[in-house]
């Protein structure tokens, strides 16, 4: 049997670690955009996770499968962290006021599995792995015990995309906390977006992807006049969730899934969006410090230091695959 290639699904998942970086780098407009990348990213992770899950007839197979899925995804979080030790040193540091205490030790652990806006493990975007790696087993587990009931959990993941959506895109309103926000709650309504669309994979063929463009296109535009209407009266123009991220982000996923762009093989732009995804902290780091020492700041810096982190990620990405490929040690294979 022949593996599907998902091209589309590749090339929009480097878009997506591209709209991150935009977000961290402050590109004006892009970094609106670039909030539907991590929605984009677990709707994509749950789509292939449940499209195999459900596959498996068996108990053990599943339980194992489930097993096999977080080992890959503890194992991604883990090998980028030996990179960033240095940064959450300083962090810890930081915390602690330089003090090893049972309080400052307890809040590092606390903000070293919640990362932002702390930064304690030494790269903020490792949010997104482990809201997934506690995600998920949770999500399956409320999904059998609600006895399979679909319409239940999406209301119940609805119910906790309204709250979000309350204390960040209309926290200005609000003035609820926000806490959770970069925790495993927030990826809810994602996951369960990508397991309905595992389970009815057969049906998203019945539109053609010119009419799952037209929607994605109306929706991204509704998205955008959204955030803009939220910043007049004192809103963030760029908020993680409001009423039409989730939309949109589910349309999009889906015009990911039908297209199929006329490029060669994608594994590479596959590998390159994961590598600067999770590569980005230390290019931001490392441009903040070189701009600090020599106290360079006027307009327009910032779309520099987009180039900067990306142009770097890809050095190290080919550094990366020249490495891994003289070693073949197996850890290398964990990082993309």
């Amino acid at each position: 049997m022949t593996r599907k290639l998902y091209k589309g699904i590749d090339t929009f998942k480097l878009i997506a670690a591209l709209g991150v970086v935009a977000i961290h780098t402050e590109i004006k407009f892009f970094d609106i955009l670039g909030r539907l990348g991590v929605p984009f990213f677990v709707i994509i992770s749950s789509f292939f996770f449940f499209k195999h899950y459900f596959r498996l007839n068996k108990n053990i197979q599943r339980k194992n499968y489930i097993k096999k899925f977080l080992v890959r995804l503890g194992l991604l979080f883990l090998t980028w962290e030996v990179f960033y030790i240095p940064l959450a040193l300083k962090e810890f540091l930081k915390i602690s006021s330089k003090k090893i205490e049972v309080k400052s030790l307890l809040l590092y652990i606390f903000d070293f599995f919640y990362p932002v806006p702390s930064n304690a493990n030494g790269w903020g975007p490792s949010w997104y792995l482990i809201a997934m790696f506690m995600a998920l087993p949770i999500f399956i587990g409320v999904f059998y015990l609600l006895r399979k009931n679909l319409i239940v959990l999406g209301i119940l993941c609805v119910i906790i995309e309204f709250y979000f959506v309350c204390t960040n895109g209309y926290g200005y309103l609000t003035h609820w906390s926000t806490l959770g926000t970069y925790g495993f709650p927030r990826v809810m309504i994602y996951i369960y977006i990508g397991m309905l669309f595992a389970k009815f994979k057969d049906k998203i063929n019945d539109y053609s992807f010119k009419r799952y463009l037209w929607i994605f296109g109306a929706l991204l535009v509704l998205f955008l006049i959204e955030n803009f209407v939220i910043k007049m009266p004192g809103g963030i123009i760029n908020s993680e969730e409001v009423f039409t991220t989730a939309p949109t982000a589910l349309v999009g996923s889906l015009v990911a899934i039908r297209w199929q762009p006329n490029i060669g093989n994608t594994i590479n732009i596959r590998s390159f969006s994961t590598f600067l995804y999770c590569a980005q902290q230390w290019g931001l780091v490392v441009w903040d410090k070189f701009t600090h020492i020599l106290n360079i700041n006027f307009l327009g810096i910032n779309v520099l230091e987009f180039v900067f982190i990306v142009v770097s990620s890809y050095i190290f990405y080919l550094l990366y695959k020249s490495i891994k490929t003289k070693t073949q040690w197996k850890f290398w294979s964990y990082m993309v």
